[in-house]
């Protein structure tokens, strides 16, 4: 997407400050992405009246949060012991139109968690875009991969991307530039400078899945803010 020369020359003042306003981010919110930020969970206590305002209980959050960010990666806790009704209530948190991801180590993938990815999937149905694996050093029984693969598609985060079964789709980092990744990651550090971030998102842009692609922010908490400007650099870029 173009963007007439004012908005660049509003958005370069905005980049040299270090700082994309609320409303400029809001307004980009309307546009659709082909890459989009999100986080690696949305329950983070350092995210209580820094990025949650002041009192908001915890069974809102996923509502606030879908305000701002079209996708979530759900950290293991926030969906590994959920409910039909909890999964329920996320759809009604959030449009038809955002997407869910969840993530889990490898070493903790077994025949529970299979069954629990079951069950979400047939809550969310289609709002289910995947399953994230981290820590990805060897391989998974061939029979617990294709459990996986037959109810999302599965993405892995490992630097042995050759061993990959080849329905299974490796995820980026800037030290692993894999072409066609749909997952690419950002750790708190790497977005700490916002000339640094965006030389990383448009490395990111370069081999991503054309379709569509997630950036992921990492952090205890991952920055909202800097997700928030991220938007606007995508916005910029595309």
């Amino acid at each position: 997407m173009a963007f007439p020369n004012c908005w660049h020359k509003v958005i370069s003042l905005l980049t040299d400050a270090g700082h994309f306003s609320a409303r400029v981010v809001t307004k980009l919110m309307m546009i659709e992405n082909r890459i989009e930020t999100g986080a690696l969970g949305y329950l983070h206590p350092g995210w209580d009246e820094q990025y949650y305002p002041e009192g908001l209980p915890e069974d809102w959050r996923l509502d606030y949060y879908s305000h701002h960010f079209r996708f979530v990666l759900m950290k293991p806790d926030e969906w590994l012991s959920s409910s039909g009704d909890d999964i329920n209530q996320w759809l009604q948190d959030v449009t038809d139109s955002f997407k869910f991801f969840l993530s889990i180590d490898a070493v903790d993938v077994n025949d529970k968690v299979i069954e629990q990815i079951s069950l979400i999937k047939s809550g969310l149905a289609g709002q289910l875009q995947g399953l994230v694996i981290m820590q990805y050093d060897s391989h998974l029984p061939d029979v617990i991969m294709k459990a996986l693969c037959a109810l999302t598609t599965v993405h892995v985060d490992t630097d042995k991307t050759d061993q990959l079964p080849v329905e299974v789709k490796p995820c980026w980092r800037k030290a692993r530039p894999v072409p066609g990744s749909v997952i690419g990651f950002l750790s708190r550090e790497e977005s700490k400078d916002i000339r640094v971030m965006r030389a990383y998102i448009e490395d990111f842009i370069k081999v991503c899945d054309p379709q569509q692609a997630y950036l992921v922010y990492e952090g205890d908490p991952p920055p909202s803010k800097t997700m928030q400007d991220a938007q606007v650099i995508l916005q910029m870029l595309m």
